[in-house]
């Protein structure tokens, strides 16, 4: 979990903190805060938009409200989002690909529902947005590439010619 000091011994001087378009998953079977901001801070201050947050046990987002937007959320158990939803924010399953794997399902709530913020390339560098809209998450979603099936997969156990050897 995260701690950011804006206030107290500890403090720093932040200001224009963007947290975007990230896929925060908790692994662990954690208790606690996913984040932790010392003091609730000034409008502008910490942004946190087009981002998927699945969490499993964490009590709560955070400890004080700051700027939320297009946000999805999935809490497999009980999770205090403290204000509640803000703009164009939900709840909702993402719809992975798979237990491990982060790219979105075609129908996935987070395809397409994102807000511009100036971002071209994705966490894999894929064009954002590549549909209607930019997506929520680290990850643009795309059709599965599929190898040409003109093309003769290479057989690993055949050595290859050198190309100043005649055929």
């Amino acid at each position: 979990m995260g701690t950011i000091h804006i206030s107290d011994q500890f403090a720093s001087d932040v200001k224009n903190f963007h947290f975007d378009n990230n896929t925060i998953i908790e692994t662990q079977n954690n208790s606690g805060l996913l984040f932790w901001v010392n003091s609730t801070p000034s409008a502008g201050r910490i942004l946190f938009r087009n981002n998927i947050v699945v969490l499993n046990k964490v009590s709560s987002f955070s400890n004080v409200q700051f700027d939320r937007s297009h946000n999805l959320y999935h809490f497999i158990s009980t999770t205090n989002l403290i204000g509640g939803l803000m703009t164009q924010e939900a709840y909702g399953n993402p719809l992975f690909v798979g237990a491990n794997d982060y790219h979105l399902k075609a129908k996935s709530p987070a395809v397409d529902s994102g807000i511009l913020l100036g971002y071209s390339l994705d966490f894999e560098d894929f064009p954002v947005p590549r549909g209607a809209g930019p997506d929520r998450g680290a990850y643009e979603y795309h059709l599965p590439t599929v190898p040409d099936a003109s093309t003769p997969a290479k057989d690993a156990s055949t050595p290859a010619k050198d190309a100043s050897t005649p055929a």
